[in-house]
């Protein structure tokens, strides 16, 4: 029986080793190809540092939502073409929506009636462009057929908008 080893490296780090057994008797075809398996051990390297690299962002995203679910101020967050992104567990509340419906990817702004109807949409296009804006909606949830998520009374949100900035 024979062993055959090869590095585990990716970005200048060694993060293991690829063990190869063979059988005693093994044809020339496979214990001699070395290159082989050190192309094998490279892009195990190469899967392993994309993995730990995805899964320290996966826990980042995961710390990231829990902070915005804290917050006691209701929040949503949007893409540039007005998709929800984040909605928190306070704007749920306060919207009347089921916390366990997940409006993110379903709401989007340039969508909802009641904002085109109050005249605010301009304001919503401005903080696209980069400025932040402020104002006054008197929400009714039975106007946003569209969207059947959101029960409960009228009230008035005052509701500011600012730009996030990817840089």
């Amino acid at each position: 029986n024979s062993l055959e080893a090869a590095p585990l490296i990716f970005n200048n780090r060694l993060t293991g080793y690829l063990y190869i057994f063979f059988k005693k008797g093994a044809p020339e075809s496979v214990t001699g190809n070395a290159p082989f398996f050190t192309a094998l051990a490279s892009g195990i390297s190469v899967l392993m540092g994309h993995f730990d690299l995805f899964n320290e962002e996966y826990l980042a995203k995961r710390f990231l939502d829990r902070v915005i679910h804290q917050i006691p101020a209701g929040l949503a967050v949007f893409e540039i073409s007005c998709r929800c992104v984040v909605v928190n567990s306070a704007l749920k509340k306060l919207l009347g929506a089921d916390q366990r419906f997940i409006m993110a990817g379903e709401y989007n702004v340039f969508e909802d009636e009641l904002i085109k109807s109050s005249g605010f949409m301009e304001r919503v296009k401005k903080t696209c462009e980069g400025y932040s804006t402020e104002f006054v909606l008197n929400y009714n949830p039975q106007v946003i057929k569209k969207y059947n998520f959101f029960k409960g009374p009228s009230k008035s949100l005052r509701i500011k908008t600012c730009p996030l900035y990817d840089e």
